[in-house]
């Protein structure tokens, strides 16, 4: 139970579970703005198998032609599971992870990642930065 606790995604409306930006703050949606899409038609599901459509349905945010930005606060600390003592242990890792697909030569994506001591991230124990990268997919 306590490996669940702290091994599920944390974050709110992360595949997206909702066709909204529900969960998330700051959100920028330059452009036609973000599209939290959730395919419902000629895909299967875990619950719901296909034989015609074997492919999986797709739940994504797509973004658009210019900057979108999207931020969300995380509490690592779970009530009645994880404490700050466990996270002080040195025995927890924390991972963070973000798939990208992109399309023209000129996408851009950026995933940072801070860890802070308060939920107004002004106190920073740790900050990364892991992409920042420009695409080489050429243009349709």
């Amino acid at each position: 139970q306590l490996l669940d606790a702290i091994t599920e995604n944390l974050l709110k409306n992360a595949g997206p579970d909702l066709p909204s930006m529900d969960g998330w703050d700051d959100v920028v949606s330059g452009g036609d703005g973000w599209d939290a899409h959730i395919q419902t038609e000629n895909c299967s599901t875990a619950e719901k198998p296909d034989p015609k459509w074997p492919r999986e349905c797709e739940r994504v945010f797509k973004t658009s032609y210019q900057a979108c930005t999207r931020r969300q606060t995380v509490a690592l600390e779970v009530p009645g599971k994880v404490d700050a003592a466990l996270l002080d242990s040195g025995t927890v890792s924390v991972f963070v992870s973000e798939e990208v697909r992109e399309f023209y030569k000129v996408d851009k994506f950026f995933v940072r990642a801070a860890l802070c001591r308060d939920a107004d991230c002004k106190h920073k124990v740790a900050r990364w930065a892991p992409c920042k990268e420009e695409s080489s997919v050429a243009t349709e």
